[in-house]
């Protein structure tokens, strides 16, 4: 895809083409509600069929790859969660927050959604 954009400026009337050969993104999934507050990491695990996300409300949530939520730690950390990763292997998720701390998780057998509760390991 390529397209062609001009700008003008409004004061010298200089005008300038730019052109791009981006291809376009095709949306797959949203979820506009994910958590309370900024989502501030993602990340896929390897086999790309659960998505972690850490936020400023400082949850860490587990989602799968159509965004249904999984699994969730409300409170994961006392500070906002500014990253969240899965392990190479996805057994494991790692999360690192603003109250100095970092924790690991165990993603192979998180709780269901309603117990709201995982195992630091």
């Amino acid at each position: 895809l390529k397209t062609t954009t001009f700008w003008r400026n409004t004061i010298t009337g200089d005008a300038r083409r730019y052109q791009s050969n981006a291809a376009a993104l095709n949306l797959i999934a949203e979820n506009r509600n994910a958590h309370n507050s900024d989502v501030l990491s993602v990340d896929f695990s390897p086999d790309g069929k659960k998505i972690v996300s850490g936020s400023y409300d400082k949850s860490i949530r587990v989602w799968d790859s159509a965004l249904n939520l999984i699994a969730e730690k409300q409170y994961a950390h006392s500070g906002v969660v500014y990253s969240v990763a899965f392990s190479l292997d996805g057994t494991t998720i790692v999360s690192g927050s603003v109250d100095n701390s970092i924790k690991v998780w165990d993603s192979a057998n998180p709780r269901s959604y309603n117990a709201t509760e995982w195992e630091e390991v």
